[in-house]
């Protein structure tokens, strides 16, 4: 856990109740995450989302969480990519903590599990409460991915679940730190797809096919001439 948000867990821990966007919430606090493709030996993201359904909102000042990649572990194709910086994110969806983010980044637990995991974090940066207006998505991390090809076309078409390791969710709320499991699991699905077809690759065959047509009309040219 980074020091700046170490320093916010010196109060009681309280409970929450925790579910998914698309469950029915009693909780402040919902987070949002979507299934995504990458393709075969390529990158891609997925955005994680918070918002609050309290009445009138809610007030951030700080929070951490870890994600985990579940398998298919054997293949190990799978991994974080490095983490680019979104804290100067102001649309579509503006970053939680835009314009005072105190340190956002990301770090890999000491006591890694057999999985990859990555453990994300801010707080703000002049240790103040960010309001969050009541229903309104905040960007919270990105969490990029990246495919190795290391088993050939025989990747294509594999999955993996990237999920919320269970109680890592830390947030300050009003002062008040609380962990608390997030139940049901938060997760997401990444599919491996067949990659793109170079630009090159598509242009080849067409220049075989014109200098093909190119060398007929020659043919049927000297053809001609020769019975005048």
């Amino acid at each position: 856990m980074s020091t700046g948000v170490k320093s916010w867990i010196s109060q009681a821990l309280l409970s929450a109740v925790w579910c998914l966007w698309q469950a029915t919430c009693s909780a402040d606090l919902v987070l949002e995450v979507s299934d995504v493709s990458i393709p075969y030996g390529g990158t891609g993201f997925v955005d994680v989302f918070v918002y609050s359904n309290a009445t009138p909102g809610d007030f951030l000042a700080a929070w951490d969480m870890t994600f985990e990649i579940i398998g298919p572990v054997t293949n190990g194709s799978l991994d974080f990519d490095s983490t680019q910086d979104i804290s100067g994110i102001a649309s579509p969806v503006p970053y939680v903590f835009y314009g005072n983010s105190g340190s956002y980044g990301t770090s890999s637990p000491a006591n890694n599990p057999p999985n990859p995991d990555l453990m994300f974090s801010d707080f703000t940066g002049d240790s103040s409460d960010v309001s969050l207006v009541h229903n309104n998505r905040y960007l919270l991390a990105r969490i990029s991915l990246v495919h190795s090809a290391t088993r050939g076309s025989l990747a294509i078409g594999d999955q993996f679940t990237v999920s919320l390791v269970d109680s890592s969710f830390t947030y300050d709320l009003l002062g008040s730190v609380t962990t608390t499991p997030y139940n049901p699991t938060l997760s997401f699905t990444v599919f491996v797809t067949a990659p793109e077809p170079s630009a090159i690759g598509v242009l080849l065959p067409g220049l075989g096919l014109a200098m093909w047509l190119r060398r007929r009309r020659q043919r049927i040219a000297g053809q001609s001439g020769g019975m005048d």
